[in-house]
């Protein structure tokens, strides 16, 4: 937090020409440059010429106050996402990139480049703590790392919250909405249930603006449902409030899991009746695991389910033939409804080809 000021030598000076960079003898104002050369600059630092030492006096030719310009503030980080090696029965198979040396080195870089971005390690080899603005930020760089081949594993995103003169306070956001007026009242009360404290509201022909404030927990999860009730036409953003008092408990997920109970590939005649139970994740011929969630039970409680078995064919023959198979198209899983939807007991494996809902201990002997 303290001015300093440090002599360094620019190696090379580049511009964009389309998107390539181009080496470059000078940069005018407005010009994108780059600096090459200068390791240790980070973000709000002032890059200057060597003042004239036959025009600046000595003691005055590096001082902060009269070269540096002024610092911006960047929001804080109000979330963060534990990610980590997979280590699931089928970790390897599809990924280029698997060990945790390849995962940090990638997400150190990210940092380097991504200024809402904060990284720490953790006690453990294998595991990491990433801070941002919110999970879709980390679903967009969960999904940029699976294309390039990376295979890792996301916890549960996590608020952080802050103690300010003895009291534990949370971030607090100012969501900004834009719905059709048929979604009006489900979008409210939506929010209301989380926490949320209307603002302002103005209608404006057949659409609505709604300012509503809440706390950055309560955001988690909604955006997905956000976008079910308006049917796809409302507009959602949000912008940090600072830090308040903690507001209470804010619901999250109410319903249990679908978990597999054994490995093998699911089929239609099990899945058949699975699906009364809840909403299915994965479709016929799907390779599963035990501890592997395939599906969202309608209660709350987890249920543990045989998604492999296989009809018994005998040499008897009746005179009713059997009824045909009719399976509801699965909820595919993406990594940002994954992020809203899993408890803190499990997590979201990412891999090039698949992405999977898991609990963290696989075992359904060892949970009990």
């Amino acid at each position: 937090g303290n001015q300093t000021s440090k002599a360094m030598k620019i190696m090379g000076l580049f511009t964009f020409h389309g998107l390539k960079q181009a080496p470059t003898d000078e940069v005018v104002s407005g010009d994108i440059a780059v600096l090459a050369g200068i390791e240790e600059i980070k973000l709000g630092d002032s890059v200057v010429a060597s003042p004239d030492p036959q025009k600046v006096p000595f003691d005055k030719r590096w001082d902060p106050k009269t070269l540096a310009l002024p610092r911006p503030r960047i929001d804080e980080p109000t979330l963060s996402v534990e990610w980590m090696v997979n280590t699931s029965p089928l970790a390897g198979r599809e990924g280029e990139f698997v060990t945790s040396r390849k995962l940090r080195e990638r997400l150190e870089k990210e940092v380097m480049t991504n200024v809402a971005l904060r990284f720490h390690e953790t006690e453990s080899a294998e595991r990491f703590i990433l801070m941002g603005r919110g999970e879709f930020q980390m679903g967009i760089l969960a999904e940029q790392l699976r294309r390039e081949g990376y295979e890792f594993a996301l916890g549960q995103p996590r608020i952080i919250n802050k103690t300010i003169d003895g009291q534990e306070c949370e971030p607090y956001e100012l969501a900004i909405m834009d719905v059709p007026e048929f979604a009006q009242g489900t979008i409210t009360q939506m929010f209301q249930v989380r926490k949320g404290l209307l603002q302002n509201i103005q209608n404006r022909g057949g659409r609505v603006r709604l300012e509503i404030k809440i706390p950055s927990r309560g955001l988690i999860g909604l955006r997905s449902r956000f976008m079910t009730e308006t049917r796809g036409e409302g507009l959602f953003n949000f912008q940090s409030l600072g830090y308040e008092p903690l507001r209470g408990e804010v619901p999250q997920r109410l319903v249990g899991a679908l978990v597999s109970d054994r490995a093998g590939d699911s089929n239609s005649y099990s899945l058949e009746g699975t699906q009364d139970r809840g909403v299915l994740f994965i479709g016929h011929g799907v390779t599963v695991y035990e501890g592997m969630i395939i599906g969202e039970c309608a209660k709350p409680q987890d249920l543990w389910v045989n998604v492999v078995r296989s009809k018994q064919l005998t040499n008897f023959r009746t005179v009713n033939k059997d009824d045909a198979i009719v399976l509801t198209p699965p909820r595919v899983m993406t990594i940002e409804r994954g992020l809203e939807w899993v408890n803190d007991d499990e997590i979201i494996e990412v891999t090039p080809k698949s992405i999977r809902a898991r609990k963290k201990l696989l075992s359904k002997s060892g949970r009990k």
